[in-house]
């Protein structure tokens, strides 16, 4: 028996590695001004879609940007130095 091709879904072949470049290609890093009610459910809406989100506030809001997988920076400069593509 002679085996010319596996064609099985493989970790490493050219399909996986362009669906990943392409989807991190798409990822937007989205800055949200103002973590209230409605900053908390944009950035919950924008994480849920891939995207890399990051939120300021005058309130401290790290532990709920911590269950939301947002990044929270206290401080607006902070904020401004990671260069958000698009800001909320």
């Amino acid at each position: 028996m002679r085996v010319q091709a596996i064609d099985a879904a493989q970790p490493f072949d050219f399909e996986f590695k362009a669906k990943n470049q392409q989807q991190a290609q798409r990822q937007l890093k989205i800055g949200v001004l103002g973590f209230g009610n409605f900053g908390q459910f944009l950035a919950e809406r924008f994480v849920a879609r891939g995207h890399r989100v990051l939120a300021t506030s005058r309130s401290d809001y790290h532990a709920i940007a911590r269950k939301l997988n947002v990044e929270f920076f206290q401080d607006p400069n902070d904020f401004c130095e990671e260069h958000p593509d698009v800001s909320e």
